[in-house]
């Protein structure tokens, strides 16, 4: 197993002295613990990154663009529909309504 020493500012390192203190760890294993979750999730998102980015099949501006227009002429309220539809979204979410 390879070392690694690193600097901590004061609060961490108490919130860290404390947690090893309560759960009767070393600081040393904490850590480990810490930047194996840290890693892991970092490589999980990364995973998800590139599955999204093959996901989208968008190969020059123009298409870009043409999406973007598909997508905001799709979906267009009038002030009136507008406001009949934040109103039924109020309602429920403050439960006036189920």
């Amino acid at each position: 197993m390879s070392s690694l020493t690193i600097r901590l500012d004061a609060e961490t390192d108490s919130l860290l002295s404390n947690l090893a203190k309560r759960l009767q760890e070393s600081k040393s294993s904490l850590a480990r613990q810490g930047i194996m979750t840290y890693l892991q999730q970092q490589q999980q998102k990364e995973i998800q990154k590139q599955a999204l980015e093959q996901s989208f099949s968008v190969f020059s501006i123009d298409e870009v663009q043409k999406r973007v227009a598909e997508s905001e002429a799709s979906y267009q309220l009038s002030d009136e529909e507008y406001e009949q539809a934040m109103n039924e979204f109020f309602a429920r979410e403050l439960g006036l309504v189920r």
